[in-house]
């Protein structure tokens, strides 16, 4: 199977399972909530952990909560990220961002409900799931650290402390590995500790995640230079019109083309040991360096 079939079928069971644990009802929280979430995207996050349990033969009812948790607090980061106090965007994904949509208190508060849900949707797979407890705890924890001042918010308060300022290669990598790296690193450790991998498989696929995101949002950076407006469906040229630190901005872009190769090379000198098995996730790395929205 192809990279675009394989992201076509696992985003269909993604969108399913992302529908069906969303809180439903009229109230205008639950259609602002539905309507982030639901307003489709890459699924990079909830489809790295499901290929990472697949190589490691896990069962895909063992990733799906943690995967689709992710899910949920990656929408409402991407809430509050377009919000007029932080990116002020007015358009995510083709269409109004939800502050647009529904007015900037109904948004933050869906932000603030998506969070919440994430974990409640954890504690039930806890109660539910017969992996051993270990698994489920680390599973937990990684979402968790990856959410929080240890993870992506650290990186947004970085990232928005620096804009418009002469920062160092140094804080800017701190900037990438947190604010876009760390639920991408989580991601594939879901998918790991769901399939009870041993501290040798999680060790190349931790090196392997990290490089992952650290490509993921420099190609981030090059696209909003030299991107589409159209295929990426928001604003082109947010992050330097407001200063934000980015490696075209640092480094210049060659080099930052650059990286972007030599870190699609090295995901896959990492995950060389899974031999054959490691092909989806050789090909979703060739995906994100390559992309075009």
């Amino acid at each position: 199977m192809n990279i675009k079939d394989y992201f076509a079928v696992k985003s269909q069971t993604i969108e399913t399972s992302l529908a069906h644990w969303l809180p439903s009802g009229e109230s205008r929280l639950a259609q602002a909530m539905r309507y982030s979430v639901m307003a489709g995207g890459k699924r990079i996050r909830p489809i790295l952990a499901l290929a990472t349990a697949e190589m490691l033969e896990g069962k895909q009812e063992d990733v799906l909560p943690g995967a689709c948790a992710l899910e949920f607090i990656h929408n409402y980061s991407l809430i509050h990220d377009d919000l007029p106090c932080m990116d002020n965007d007015d358009f995510r994904r083709g269409r109004p961002t939800t502050h647009k949509q529904f007015g900037e208190k109904t948004a933050i508060l869906a932000g603030n409900a998506l969070i919440i849900e994430s974990f409640r949707l954890l504690g039930q797979f806890a109660q539910d799931s017969n992996l051993p407890d270990a698994s489920k705890i680390h599973i937990i924890t990684q979402i968790a650290q990856a959410s929080g001042m240890q993870g992506m918010i650290a990186g947004q308060v970085s990232d928005l402390e620096s804009e418009m300022q002469d920062i160092s290669a140094e804080r800017m990598a701190y900037i990438h590995s947190h604010k876009t790296g760390a639920l991408i690193r989580a991601a594939v450790l879901v998918g790991a500790y769901a399939s009870n991998a041993d501290d040798n498989q999680v060790s190349h696929l931790r090196d392997y995640a990290e490089k992952l995101g650290l490509m993921f949002q420099v190609t981030d950076d090059i696209l909003d230079i030299e991107g589409s407006e159209e295929k990426r469906g928001k604003k082109i040229g947010g992050d330097v019109e407001l200063g934000k630190a980015t490696y075209p901005r640092i480094h210049g872009m060659e080099k930052a083309k650059k990286l972007v190769s030599d870190l699609m090379l090295g995901c896959q000198a990492d995950l060389a040991v899974f031999g054959e098995k490691a092909s989806i996730l050789i090909a979703i790395s060739d995906y994100v360096g390559t992309r075009k929205a």
